[in-house]
């Protein structure tokens, strides 16, 4: 570990597991954008329904909820700099509203360096602007210049479309009966597939995806009880048990922003 700083609504960590560490990757998600930088490593990441190649200078750029995980332990070093922010901070000039994956190139990688150094040199509300401002230069420059994206692999086209089905229906009842009819599929079938390409089951991925969900609109405002009903919720008992199934804690704002400094150690 290097530098970890950690404010309200940006966090930035520069990290390194050493090949003798296990890591343990676990699927998860976030309730803030993140960007990971890959300053060194090669491994798998399976994002939403798609796996990408991780390699040296590999920048991902993800939405809240995203679902993601690496597939493997690193069997190399693996250094990275994570960063979450709150939506509120990406500049008004710009849209980032579906993952970002590109290797970029060495001026991008001199700016989490250059960033890395004012870490250890400038009192902490300095650096607080300056995190700022290192990342509306750096999703800028990302959204703006031509870098290569990182080449991917489609999920099976059944993993697919369940995962957009979801996606696209948090906020109605979902369970395996209900997706097995609305694609035609047995659900045997269903649950083999998605747990053997998701690494997860098909119901635990539901409950972590409603329960991001739901983080992000209790930051918004919404009561715990309100949220249970927007998310279509049967009873306020089974939402409260689900949500303490993935977060340990009864719903509250502040449980959502305690939660992004424990994420920092899932990359």
């Amino acid at each position: 570990m290097f530098n970890i700083l950690y404010f309200t609504h940006i966090s930035f960590h520069h990290n390194l597991t050493k090949i003798d560490v296990s890591l343990n990757p676990k699927p998860h998600c976030h309730s803030m954008y993140e960007i990971l930088f890959v300053i060194k490593g090669n491994n798998e990441f399976l994002i939403e329904n798609k796996t990408y190649k991780v390699t040296d200078n590999s920048l991902f750029i993800f939405p809240p909820e995203t679902y993601h995980t690496l597939l493997h332990n690193p069997d190399e070093n693996y250094e990275r700099c994570i960063m979450y922010f709150d939506q509120n901070l990406i500049p008004p000039c710009l849209t980032i509203e579906t993952n970002l994956n590109v290797i970029v190139s060495d001026e991008i990688k001199a700016l989490f360096l250059k960033f890395d150094k004012f870490a250890d040199e400038f009192e902490t509300d300095a650096l607080y602007y300056l995190l700022i401002s290192f990342l509306h230069e750096l999703l800028i420059r990302v959204t703006y210049s031509r870098q290569d994206s990182i080449s991917h692999s489609n999920l099976p086209a059944l993993v697919k479309q369940t995962v957009n089905y979801i996606n696209q229906n948090l906020d109605q009842p979902l369970n395996l009966n209900i997706i097995s009819q609305n694609l035609f599929v047995s659900k045997s079938h269903l649950c083999h597939i998605f747990l053997k390409n998701m690494q997860i089951s098909i119901m635990d991925f539901i409950r972590m995806k409603k329960m991001y969900r739901a983080q992000n609109l209790l930051s918004r405002g919404f009561s715990p009880t309100q949220v249970s009903k927007l998310l279509s919720y049967d009873s306020y008992s089974t939402f409260l048990r689900n949500y303490k199934a993935i977060f340990h804690a009864n719903p509250s704002v502040n449980e959502v922003e305690e939660k992004i400094l424990n994420d920092f150690t899932k990359e």
